[in-house]
């Protein structure tokens, strides 16, 4: 048997090494539609915010229960809001989060709570959001970091200015209070424009959190509510048997449960593979940036058509970021399944860069050596310092007062996109086990409505329409 076994394992090493190769020839092919780079750490800023935790080391099995009715894997936003609602329903609800609630991309985002350009399919479930925001801020107050100072889109261009304009059909659909801010009005109303400015739409509605301080917030609110929180608790497999889940394994134990929700962000695509679950998901990294206090300027969030967004916080800095830009580092699933990505890559050429490094000789060398995808690492996202400074520079040029104002801290964050960059919820395939993944860099926005769904599938056994849009058979066509 030996010599047989020889042969098959140079087989699959000669697969390996030959779907790898193919890979690489498509991202050699689609260098064209999108910036591709294969530098290294080198070339980006590590800086982190001071304030966010370290991952943990695990809690005693001890500590763990051996049973509740609900698992929810992931501590971040989605995740704590669906746990928060399924509790109320009077289920035993645990949170297993591998590394520290909010720790991988919630507490990192840029913040933003808008209506304002979302697609068409997920409006009904933004305006959902919207409101449940708006009434957490009503209970936590300054605890959640909440302004409603509304949300300016700002076009550059007729083309931009356009797309501004044709957004107002989504906004009539849905009840959105929008309105259109030609030249001359944002001169009156927004003089801190630049004057290369064209227009704008306007959602007053519209606002925006400190993403720490709501991730925080609404932990100690599922905690009082008595949902059992366990972080550097790593899920390692979801069990099933006879087509349903019956609980999820961790390191050295195990607990039973009769529904299991997977809200673990990038680290839901590996974790769900161990049910026999393939979803295409694709992990990539977003840059934020934060300047030193600057004088007050506004209370809206604002978001440059095809360039930089930003928000002023309450102390006067200015958090920001390049939309829709992402750093892609490639794993084994971008290059087994590379067809699947470059629509996505065509799609958004010019907004990604696509790094070949560390990632993929990681992944290759698990599949080699154990035949199977080792777990993502938790490291301290990497930051592109080239989106800080083109950042930077944009968000002077639109707000010419903020030139000079230094850019003292920036972040990296973990997205998990799918290829239509809207987010998988819903129901799977395999009875118990309910999704929200794959958020886009939507998440933050989006949860309290796909919390409130997913606990509603579980309770109810149906989930609401606007939930429809979202489900992971899309993808099977």
């Amino acid at each position: 048997m030996a010599p047989e076994t020889t042969t098959r394992s140079g087989r699959e090493a000669w697969l390996a090494l030959g779907l790898i190769a193919s890979g690489l020839c498509l991202l050699q092919y689609y260098v064209q539609y999108t910036k591709v780079s294969t530098e290294g750490v080198a070339m980006e800023r590590t800086e982190s915010i001071a304030a966010l935790p370290v991952p943990l080391s695990r809690p005693d099995r001890a500590e763990l229960p051996r049973r509740v009715d609900v698992v929810v894997v992931g501590g971040g936003l989605t995740g704590l809001f669906t746990a928060l609602r399924l509790r109320e329903t009077g289920r035993r609800v645990v949170v297993l989060e591998a590394c520290r609630a909010g720790w991988a991309q919630s507490s990192r985002s840029l913040g933003l709570i808008r209506e304002q350009g979302r697609e068409a399919i997920e409006a009904a479930a933004m305006r959902r959001a919207n409101r449940s925001w708006q009434t957490l801020a009503g209970a936590l107050g300054p605890d959640l970091g909440w302004i409603r100072g509304g949300h300016v889109s700002v076009a550059r261009d007729d083309a931009a200015m356009q797309r501004v304009r044709d957004w107002g059909e989504v906004a009539r659909e849905h009840d959105v209070r929008f309105e259109v801010l030609t030249r001359e009005a944002l001169r009156e109303r927004m003089p801190w424009l630049s004057v290369d400015v064209v227009g704008a739409g306007y959602t007053p509605d519209d606002g925006h959190v400190d993403p720490s301080r709501a991730t925080a917030s609404l932990l100690m609110l599922c905690r009082r509510a008595g949902v059992e929180v366990f972080e550097g608790a790593e899920v390692q497999g979801i069990d099933v048997a006879a087509g349903r889940v019956t609980g999820v394994s961790l390191p050295g134990a195990e607990i039973r449960a009769s529904d299991i929700v997977v809200a673990a962000g990038a680290w839901s695509s590996r974790l769900l593979r161990t049910c026999g679950v393939h979803l295409p998901i694709h992990v990539g990294r977003g840059t934020v940036g934060l300047t030193v206090p600057a004088p007050p300027i506004t209370r809206a969030s604002v978001w440059d058509v095809g360039g930089v967004g930003f928000r002023q916080s309450a102390d006067g800095r200015i958090v920001f970021g390049l939309g829709g830009y992402v750093d892609v580092d490639v794993h084994w699933e971008d290059v087994a399944e590379a067809w699947k990505l470059l629509p996505t890559l065509v799609k958004s050429r010019g907004q990604m860069s696509v790094r070949i490094g560390r990632e993929l000789v990681r992944d290759v060398g698990g599949l080699l050596a154990r035949r199977e995808l080792p777990s993502l690492p938790f490291e301290t996202p990497r930051v592109n310092g080239r989106q800080v400074t083109e950042g930077s520079r944009r968000l002077a040029e639109l707000v010419p007062e903020l030139e000079g104002v230094d850019c003292n801290l920036s972040w990296g964050g973990v997205i998990d996109a799918t290829p239509d960059f809207l987010p998988i919820v819903g129901g799977a395939s395999i009875d118990g086990l309910a999704l929200i993944v794959g958020t886009s860099g939507h998440g933050l926005g989006l949860a309290p409505a796909l919390g409130d769904g997913v606990a509603r599938l579980i309770d109810t056994g149906s989930s609401p329409a606007y939930l429809d849009a979202f489900a992971s058979s899309r993808f099977d066509r």
